[in-house]
């Protein structure tokens, strides 16, 4: 599970199984001895050292999917910048992910959302569950933009 640089993909165990920031403050004092936070700590170092999320999944090797999902190194990265257009994902997300299944293990689709649509982040996370576990679909929410404007 060795990747270059901090953890790149922790929206995977976000989106998934949750991260656990006051369990692991507790069950890992060195993180804060070094003065990092436990998720700054968990990304740059506790992935690589197999450390766990939470008291249920206090070792990434108790979880052989999650660990599988974070070791994925997909060729191909289809990103999909979101805001304030939940019908575009609600209308197309599906049918994409299956018109390319087949390719699941060359490829992730990567819907980045920058708006504050609880509803459709949710929306995305019950509808796909399996799809998110695997890191085949990963969801990245960023702080809303105060305005967009694509450029064609």
């Amino acid at each position: 599970m060795m990747q270059d640089g901090p953890m790149k993909n922790f929206d995977i165990v976000q989106n998934t199984t949750g991260f656990d920031s006051a369990w692991y403050d507790v069950a890992f004092p060195d993180a804060a001895a070094m003065g990092l936070s436990a998720e700054a700590h968990f990304r740059s170092i506790g992935y690589r050292i197999g450390r766990g999320v939470s008291a249920v999944l206090p070792r990434l090797q108790d979880a052989p999917k999650l660990t599988a999902a974070l070791s994925r190194r997909p060729r191909i990265s289809y990103c999909t910048p979101v805001m304030n257009r939940p019908e575009d994902v609600r209308t197309t997300l599906a049918s994409n992910l299956e018109e390319n299944r087949a390719l699941s293990d060359d490829l992730e689709f990567v819907l980045v959302f920058m708006d504050d649509d609880r509803e459709t982040h949710d929306w995305v996370r019950s509808e796909f569950t399996d799809d998110l576990a695997t890191g085949y679909l990963r969801m990245v929410v960023e702080p809303p933009l105060d305005g967009w404007h694509f450029v064609g």
